[in-house]
């Protein structure tokens, strides 16, 4: 699913520097990628034990305290 997601937000990323989409869908598609990593970060969390399982939830809660931050601030 990673590969999915880096593809395409690369893909986003190029169809908005080319002005094909505006802001308002530039958005959408930032939280429909934003709810899929979240997503595929909660199956790797599941699939993983022990020691790894506590490493991904703390890089998980790290990923979501700064986009709150960052959304807090507007950025």
């Amino acid at each position: 699913m990673m590969p999915f997601l880096i593809a395409a937000i690369f893909y986003v990323n190029h169809l908005s520097v080319k002005g094909v989409i505006d802001k308002t869908t530039l958005q959408q598609f930032g939280f429909v990628l934003f709810f899929l990593g979240l997503v595929s970060w909660a199956l790797l969390i599941l699939g993983t034990k022990g020691k790894d399982r506590r490493f991904y939830i703390t890089v998980f809660i790290t990923f979501i305290i700064i986009k709150l931050i960052r959304t807090g601030l507007g950025w």
